[in-house]
């Protein structure tokens, strides 16, 4: 309930993670979302969000938003889930604020509800397999994935990227010293 959630508030609410990881609370970075009586968290370890942001700050890019990979999908209607292997990653999305990367389709559909309607896109031989002998024809649709950005990244509850302080940087000290190297072969010549 909403008195529960605003009692443990952003601090308490990551503690809701301790039985569930086994790295310490204190070295994850964990956001939450309360919509409609139902809080969803999500927790990823620090180190893992600061390699991210290391690695793609070697790319010409800017960085705005690292949110979890489940975005992708299309937002699933009630009683529905959407399954979808992209380049040999099987994602499911359960509703708008769930969804995982999963590695055994069977094992997951065990646990999921039998009025459940599936809308799938390139599964593999075996998940086809596993779709189809737990769920009637009835219940599974085949549909043509098509990525679809997403709105307000840098705002999004998920985004575990941690807030700029202001200082924007357009190209990484990588690829200046590439410059340098390349422009210094240039001048040897």
């Amino acid at each position: 309930a909403k008195s529960h959630y605003k009692q443990l508030g952003a601090d308490g609410v990551k503690y809701l993670l301790e039985e569930f990881v086994t790295l310490p609370i204190d070295h994850m970075k964990v956001v939450h979302h309360f919509h409609a009586d139902q809080l969803t968290v999500l927790g990823v370890a620090q180190g893992m969000v600061e390699t991210w942001q290391h690695s793609l700050a070697l790319l010409p890019t800017k960085l705005v938003a690292l949110l979890p990979d489940f975005l992708v999908l299309p937002e699933p209607q009630a009683q529905q889930v959407i399954l979808c292997n992209i380049d040999h990653q099987l994602l499911v999305r359960e509703n708008k604020w769930l969804g995982n990367s999963i590695d055994d389709l069977g094992l997951f559909l065990e646990f999921q509800s039998a009025e459940t309607h599936y809308q799938y896109s390139g599964l593999t031989a075996e998940q086809l397999e596993s779709l189809e002998a737990a769920s009637s024809a009835e219940q599974r649709s085949e549909f043509v994935y098509q990525f679809q950005p997403l709105d307000k990244t840098k705002q999004h509850p998920f985004n575990v990227l941690p807030k700029s302080k202001g200082q924007e940087r357009t190209f990484s000290n990588y690829w200046k010293a590439c410059a340098a190297v390349v422009l210094a072969i240039i001048v040897v010549q």
